[in-house]
């Protein structure tokens, strides 16, 4: 359809079900389209798959850290928004996440308020011109 936006597309990465499912609701109750992968395996094939306007990944994944995860979103997927999200929140584990590349941090249990103004205030962003940046309208 001319003219007619597609909702944003939001990565979802967490080992834990019942935190994906939250953030499912919550952020489908935004409009948003959201992908989940339960590791950072599953992630970057998410990641190499589609085109995400957020990424919402927790701190400590089964297969990895979700540090690597902002690292390699940093790398190969530029100017894509990423927020930490993490039962460990520590001012060095915040401090580790903006250093590695992240966009905000979080920590659970997750307010629904904090999580809202952070997706809001991630895409409001304005994107970074780069060849590897997809979709251009």
């Amino acid at each position: 359809m001319p003219g007619h936006q597609s909702s944003p597309h939001v990565l979802v990465v967490d080992d834990e079900p019942d935190i994906i499912e939250l953030l499912e609701l919550t952020l489908a109750r935004m409009g948003m389209h959201v992908v989940s992968a339960m590791n950072t395996q599953d992630a970057k094939i998410q990641l190499q798959s589609h085109s995400f306007q957020l990424c919402l990944t927790d701190m400590q994944l089964p297969d990895g850290s979700g540090l690597d995860l902002v690292q390699y979103i940093s790398q190969h997927c530029t100017g894509l928004p990423v927020a930490v999200i993490t039962a460990y929140g520590t001012t060095e584990n915040a401090v580790a996440a903006l250093k590695a590349g992240a966009f905000d941090y979080l920590t659970k249990p997750v307010s629904l308020k904090q999580l809202r103004a952070l997706v809001k205030s991630a895409l409001n962003l304005p994107p970074i011109r780069t060849e590897a940046t997809p979709e251009k309208n």
